[in-house]
């Protein structure tokens, strides 16, 4: 079963001095269950993703769950809520390694 994440943004490392292989894409947003009772989590590099749900390299998986962080709908307002790992990867500005490998 997937940890759901509400109010969510997708990053990714933003580094310009990172090798593109380097950088990695992750989710960052509100939970009930975060590390040491925090209302927030920032997953580790995304290794696969199908629709909202996305799987980690270490194997946890998340569901992204209602409406994305207002600042991610406004940096990508175009972008498919049904699917928007494959949006955000058609989108980047950059190379990521995590989701061009997905």
């Amino acid at each position: 079963m997937a940890r759901q994440i509400r109010n969510w943004h997708i990053l990714c490392t933003d580094n310009e001095y990172l090798a593109p292989e380097l950088r990695a894409a992750v989710v960052v947003g509100e939970c009930d269950w975060g590390p040491n009772g925090r209302p927030y989590v920032q997953t580790s590099q995304i290794a696969d993703f199908d629709g909202r749900i996305c799987t980690t390299r270490s194997g946890s998986r998340y569901e992204l769950v209602g409406d994305p962080n207002p600042d991610f709908k406004e940096d990508y307002e175009d972008i498919d809520l049904d699917h928007p790992f494959a949006a955000f990867r058609a989108q980047l500005r950059f190379n990521c390694a995590s989701l061009r490998a997905a």
